[in-house]
């Protein structure tokens, strides 16, 4: 799926018109006033304000298949719930972001190494706040166990010996691991490769966000895999945003624009992604994707 992503950035390029340098400067100019009136309305410090000058271009690592929160859709273009948030964050602050799409223990690891500025789609873990600067939460995940219809599990008692597949490099494997130790789980890169290990007999179950099994189960026409049940007296897992930790500021921005986020723009958000339509494509936004 790598190599059909869209590198928008350059075919923007490529259709820009020509324009004089008087123009160039208008324009720049009229950018400029933009973003500081978009700031001046989110009530950013000095030290924000300057970091949207100094950092106009955001690299983002979006995850390949995590529908409907953090994917690459049909079309090869970045989409779900965390991008139309970095639309609001591009429409407040005139920050623009560049996606390159990749696995999610990779992105971590990318992150971890600077090759990346922001993860938009991530659990909390003190573990990883040591070493990145976690925005407001902007969203609530369940997540489910889903069993293959003939592996013979319908409740928590049926779980030992069996063997779930994740997604390498979630903080809810660590979870699951200390609340049944009796559980196998093997980590997989992509979430087709864990779905695949289901349907081939390799695992029994898959444990996800409900959203993320229900979109993509639905979407690739597996009807044999359904919820079961969640961990017993669990919460939801928050979504959040996080930065390179010497990015503090991007972090802080981002929370602002989350938290002036009005009930009528999330409620857009979350019926566009979660109201059951099966067929969406994404808008067209202030970011830019690469391979």
């Amino acid at each position: 799926m790598l190599k059909h992503i869209k590198r928008r950035s350059h075919n923007t390029l490529k259709i820009w018109p020509k324009i004089s340098v008087a123009g160039l400067a208008v324009s720049l100019l009229a950018f400029a006033s933009f973003a500081l009136a978009q700031s001046q309305e989110l009530e950013l410090t000095a030290a924000e304000k300057t970091f949207i000058e100094d950092h106009p271009l955001i690299k983002v690592g979006g995850e390949i298949d995590w529908g409907p929160f953090d994917f690459v859709n049909e079309q090869g273009q970045h989409a779900g719930i965390a991008s139309d948030y970095l639309q609001l964050v591009s429409d407040h602050t005139g920050l623009r972001f560049e996606v390159e799409p990749g696995s999610f223990s990779k992105l971590l690891e990318k992150l971890g190494a600077g090759e990346i500025d922001l993860i938009p789609a991530i659990y909390f873990s003190e573990e990883r706040s040591r070493s990145y600067n976690y925005t407001s939460k902007y969203h609530q995940v369940a997540e489910y166990f889903f069993a293959r219809d003939d592996a013979g599990i319908s409740t928590a008692a049926d779980l030992p010996g069996k063997t779930v597949a994740m997604l390498r490099g979630f903080a809810s494997i660590e979870t699951l691991r200390n609340t049944y130790p009796d559980v196998n789980i093997i980590e997989y890169e992509s979430l087709d490769d864990a779905i695949d290990a289901v349907v081939t007999h390799k695992a029994d179950l898959l444990f996800d966000a409900i959203a993320t099994l229900t979109f993509t189960l639905r979407e690739k026409s597996i009807s044999n895999i359904r919820p079961t049940f969640k961990i017993e007296n669990s919460r939801p897992f928050h979504l959040f945003m996080a930065s390179r930790k010497d990015l503090p500021e991007l972090a802080s921005i981002i929370s602002k624009v989350i938290l002036s986020t009005t009930d009528s723009e999330k409620q857009t958000i979350l019926s566009r992604w979660l109201g059951g339509a099966k067929t969406v494509s994404s808008r067209q936004c202030r970011y830019d994707h690469v391979a």
